[in-house]
């Protein structure tokens, strides 16, 4: 009688209880949530950002990074619940400003024909750094770069300056047990109009 209990324990801990076809999981707090995130170039074509690292951010931790490939796309597995950013560090190069984008940060700042850039549009005309309306010295930066006098949005010769590449910053709530979806949308910086490809 014993050794007959003793094979029966045996087995019940050797084999875990099945449920649905699946195995049934003894800690239902664990998430295996996935997260799938697309770079896009804020251009007509929404051209894909390649080969770029993302990072992804919770609480303001670092929890995982990986590189986008020729779709643009990176996915994130085994995520617990809760609200996470993505953080593009794209290294090409920088293109697409010039003349007509300068014109542009002029419009919006007086707001001629009730022209107005929005959104990250908005985010890529602030040049200089200060976190004014972009205006008319953010349009002379535009100029001063795409004419090669000034090699950066950077210090010494912008204050406190820009990086070249800016992205959407968006909270992504995760919950438990899901696939999630997010499209970042991306742009160099001064390029208001959106009209280069990157490469």
């Amino acid at each position: 009688m014993k050794s007959c209990f003793l094979i029966l324990l045996c087995l019940t801990i050797s084999f875990p209880a099945y449920c649905g076809g699946r195995i049934a999981n003894d800690n239902p707090n664990i998430d295996s949530a996935s997260l799938s995130v697309s770079l896009v170039y804020f251009n007509n074509q929404l051209s894909p950002i390649t080969f770029t690292k993302v990072l992804l951010k919770k609480n303001g931790i670092i929890v995982d990074s990986s590189d986008t490939g020729i779709t643009g796309q990176v996915i994130f597995t085994n995520l617990p619940s809760g609200t996470y950013q993505c953080i593009p560090k794209c290294t090409k190069p920088w293109g697409g400003a010039n003349a007509t984008d300068a014109q542009a940060v002029e419009r919006n700042f007086v707001h001629i024909s009730n022209f107005y850039l929005i959104g990250i549009k908005l985010w890529a005309a602030e040049i200089n750094g200060i976190g004014a309306t972009p205006g008319a010295l953010d349009a002379l930066l535009i100029v001063r770069r795409f004419a090669d006098i000034i090699p950066n949005f950077m210090p010494p010769g912008v204050l406190p300056g820009q990086p070249d590449w800016k992205y959407e910053t968006i909270n992504i709530v995760i919950s438990e047990n899901g696939t999630f979806y997010q499209q970042i949308k991306m742009l160099c910086t001064g390029d208001v109009n959106g009209s280069y490809i990157p490469y």
